[in-house]
Parts: structure tokens; C-alpha cells; sequence
């Protein structure tokens, strides 16, 4: 019985009565007293001096110890913590926060995550989507008053968990059995190992005691500079444009502005460009702007609807002017987002060649992770998925296979060190736990490999497609350093 078996066994023989294993409040100041259950520990968000609960647990401050709220969290509204302002929802514009049910109207008009009004030039609705979304799917968008009524409810109907625990035991093997097939079909090659390193991360190492973000930057930085984006010490480049997608705080464009600081002696302006839905705070971004020599653009929208060729700065007239040559980075691009990306670089380029520039995009390197959150509306290469008879509910399982190359293989040395792979879906360990009585661990892991680089392939066959010959996948660090180590890198 391996150890996430035994765990499982140790919670059913505890049974309900689960408050036995909770334990006390933090005694740490401001730090929220809310139970996560299935993480097993307390909420790290900050309070208010005078408070117990962070901004999003805030409903449960009205008395009552920490130990009840279990409950709320696994899907019982229930509870004895009723908060005066009322329920809280998530927030339509951005639902990685929350406002009073009470001032949900008043929250939409002053939330930061609002839309503006007048849509910016590089804004067209879905031009990246691959599929026409299904109607339901579309009103969902764009009516408030449906949101916050499924929110209310925690439910998506076209986002209904996939549970391959649920199939019976005959199905389940046929299903493995028909990915493995495919894999075999695809002939899809072995990774290789290419960790490479970058001078300018020595010194930001030296100060860490965990180097687990420092080693992946560290090895993009290298990748882009194999590409011929980042210059060596001797080489002096022209203006360069840097397109991080889901850029966050933009940490990785702040590094690779440093490296541009420290090799390139000429006069020429580089750009750089951050694309994310929500805003955040403790940006890079004004540590990265310093003009004339380096300029920061910040786009608050959905990859979905980007269009890079409507920016001004990529503009026909304002890139000739400025002979710009275009990358694109990101560190860990969860999911869909990442062929929401490859899809907005393949119309970039086709828009740009048709006016004439025969290099648009100069390289592309991507740290891919959450496979398991791709959907089959945004997958770019519907071609590939028809050739190989890959439909919806195909495509939705394999998604969530591809959970299982990292559900469950966190033993002590990954679970002090693992944070952002796979903080998305709360349920692939949960999964990942049942399917074990069904299959053998080991299986299990090679089977999630396996469908993820079922997709990888598609989707660097995908770039081929496009123009870019050399697209190739890479593990660009060691799984020791990282759960999703995986790299895909090009050059035009």
C-alpha cells in the first residue's frame, strides 16, 4: 500500500468526526484562522490587526473557533459563522476574489478587474479561440446576473469535474489502453534534457536559500538566449520586444531585462510587454521601466482576445520604424492559456507576414504545466485531434489523465518546495488518491506522462504548422527542482 493509500485509509477509519484533527488556531499575528481542509493546514493570506479572518473568509468573524468551517469549505452552506453584510460571492470580473452578495452591484462598478468601457485596439472578442464556443458558454460571459447565480451555487455546467474513478473498471482500462495506442500512433519522441543556466541569475542565487525559481528562470534565460533573443556578452542586438503571457508580477521579464542590461552596451530600446487578465500587486513592472533604453507595456485582458498585431507599438508603421523583433516567454502558462497563446502568435505572424516582415515572432519559450485545465475549445490543432479521432469528451479525459503525472508524487522531498504546478485544480490529488485502489501507482504516473505529451506533441506539430520547423518540447530543469519541467521552445 503506498503512502497516499494509507492516507485515504487513515481518513475513513477517522470517520466525521474530523475536529479531532484539526489543530489549534496559528498564534502567528495576522494570519487567517481559517482550516483549509483539503490542504490540510490554515489560510496564509494576511488579516487586519484587528481581525481573525483574511478578506476572503471574512464571513466566518463573527465568532465560533476554526475547527467548523470544514464543512462550509466541502460544499455545506451551512454554518454557524453568519456574517451581518451576508454571503460572499466571486467576482464576475476576476473570481480569484470575492465581495458581499450584499454590494455585489456597488463591488462591479469600482472593481480594478473591470473592463474598460472602450474596448483598447488589440482587443477582438475570441479571436483566438480555436472551436466556436457553445452558446451556454457565451451567455455565461456576458450576463452578470447568470454569474453570480451559478457562483452562488459554486457550479459550471460546461466545467462539470471529468472523474475517471467514476467509469467502470472494464471502460477505464480501455480508455488507458486506446492512450497508450496513441501514443504509439503519434510516435512521440522522448525529451530530451537540456538545463541550461544564465550568468545573471549567479548573484540572485547566492542570496536564496531555495533556488527552485531562480534554477527555471535561470534555464528559460539560457533557452531564450540559445534562440538568439537574449545577446551574448559580446554581441550587440537591436531593439527587442518581450511578450510575457500570463506574466503576473512579470518576474521573468524582469529577469530577462537584466540580462539585456548587463550585455548589451548599444543604444538601442527594448520593450517589454505583460499580458494578464487581472492586475496584480508587487509588480516588476516599474523596476523594468526606465526609459528611453527599456519600456514596460502592461494589457489587462484575456489571451483569448488578443490581438498583438492591433497593439500601436506592434503596429505595421510603428514596427517598421522601430525594426523590432518579437519574443514570446512565460514560466509556468497553466492550461488552455498556453494554446490560447500559440494560437495569438500564429495570427500574429500570419498578420504581420502579410504586410511584409518576414521574421514577426524571433522565439518562443514556454514552461508548460496544468495540462489537466486544457479545454477543448481553445486546443489549437483541431486538425491533429481529428486525425486521431480525438472528440470532446476523448479530449476531456485525457486532460484529466494528464493530472496524474504529478497527483500523488510529492514524497518529502517535492511537498516543502511545490507551489504553483498544480494549485489550480484542488481535486487532481483527491482523484488521484481513488483511482489508486484501481490502478498501480507507477502505472498511473507513466499513463499521465504519456497524455501529456499526447498534447505537447499536438501542440508543437502546431508550430510546425505555422512556420516555426525547429519547435521542439525539452525538459528544461530536473523534476526534483520541478513537478512540470517541461519546455517549448522555437525560433523563427
Amino acid at each position: 500500500m503506498d503512502q497516499r493509500a494509507r492516507k485515504k485509509q487513515k481518513v475513513t477509519t477517522e470517520g466525521t468526526d474530523s475536529a479531532a484533527t484539526i489543530p489549534p488556531p496559528p498564534d502567528r499575528p495576522c494570519q487567517c484562522h481559517f482550516y483549509v481542509s483539503k490542504k490540510k493546514r490554515y489560510c496564509r493570506l494576511p488579516t487586519k490587526a484587528t481581525k481573525k479572518y483574511c478578506g476572503e473568509h471574512l464571513q466566518y468573524e463573527e465568532g465560533g473557533d476554526a475547527g467548523n468551517h470544514s464543512a462550509k469549505e466541502n460544499g455545506n452552506t451551512a454554518t454557524t459563522h453568519e456574517n451581518k453584510k451576508g454571503e460572499r460571492v466571486p467576482c464576475p470580473y476576476d473570481p480569484a476574489h470575492s465581495t458581499y452578495l450584499s454590494t455585489f452591484e456597488t463591488h462591479l462598478l469600482k472593481c480594478n478587474s473591470r473592463p474598460p468601457d472602450k474596448q483598447p485596439s488589440y482587443y477582438e472578442k475570441d479571436v483566438n479561440i480555436s472551436v466556436a464556443l457553445p452558446e451556454d458558454q457565451k451567455s455565461f460571459a456576458a450576463e452578470l446576473e447568470q454569474h453570480r447565480l451559478k457562483f452562488m451555487h459554486k457550479s459550471m455546467p460546461w466545467m462539470a469535474k471529468v472523474k475517471l474513478d467514476a467509469l467502470p473498471f472494464d471502460e477505464l482500462v480501455s480508455f488507458c489502453r486506446r492512450v497508450q495506442a496513441l501514443a504509439e500512433e503519434m510516435k512521440v519522441e522522448d525529451i530530451p534534457e537540456e538545463w541550461e543556466d544564465h550568468s545573471v541569475m549567479s548573484e540572485k542565487r547566492s542570496t536564496v536559500s531555495n533556488t527552485k525559481h531562480v534554477d527555471q528562470q535561470a534555464s528559460l534565460l539560457g533557452h531564450l538566449q540559445n534562440q538568439g533573443a537574449l545577446p551574448k556578452s559580446t554581441d550587440t542586438i537591436g531593439s527587442q520586444c518581450f511578450v510575457e503571457f500570463g506574466a503576473g508580477k512579470a518576474e521573468l521579464s524582469y529577469c530577462v531585462s537584466k540580462a539585456m542590461e548587463k550585455a548589451d552596451s548599444s543604444d538601442a530600446s527594448h520593450y517589454y510587454i505583460f499580458v494578464d487578465r487581472k492586475n496584480m500587486r508587487n509588480k516588476f513592472d516599474s523596476q523594468i521601466h526606465r526609459p528611453p533604453k527599456a519600456q514596460a507595456h502592461r494589457l489587462l485582458l484575456d489571451i483569448k482576445d488578443l490581438k498583438l498585431s492591433g497593439f500601436d507599438l506592434l503596429s505595421e508603421s510603428e514596427r517598421n520604424s522601430k525594426s523590432l523583433s518579437l519574443s514570446a516567454i512565460s514560466k509556468h502558462l497553466c492550461g488552455s492559456a498556453t494554446d490560447l497563446t500559440l494560437k495569438c502568435l500564429a495570427n500574429y505572424k500570419q498578420d504581420q507576414e502579410a504586410n511584409g516582415i518576414k521574421t514577426p515572432v524571433k522565439a518562443i519559450v514556454i514552461a508548460l504545466c496544468c495540462h489537466h485545465i486544457c479545454r477543448f475549445h481553445m486546443y489549437p490543432n483541431q486538425d491533429f485531434l481529428r486525425k486521431h479521432d480525438i472528440d470532446e469528451a476523448f479530449f476531456a479525459r485525457l486532460a484529466k489523465m494528464s493530472s496524474w503525472a504529478v497527483s500523488g508524487a510529492r514524497d518529502e522531498q517535492h511537498a516543502k518546495s511545490e507551489d504553483e504546478e498544480t494549485e489550480n485544480d484542488d481535486n487532481t490529488e483527491e482523484n488521484a488518491v481513488r483511482v489508486t485502489t484501481l490502478l498501480p501507482s507507477p502505472l498511473r504516473f507513466h499513463l499521465g506522462h504519456i497524455a501529456k505529451r499526447i498534447l505537447d506533441h499536438g501542440r508543437m506539430l502546431y508550430l510546425r504548422q505555422c512556420g516555426f520547423a525547429n519547435a521542439r518540447i525539452v525538459h528544461y530543469i530536473s523534476r526534483n527542482t520541478s513537478l512540470e519541467n517541461v519546455c517549448l521552445i522555437c525560433s523563427d
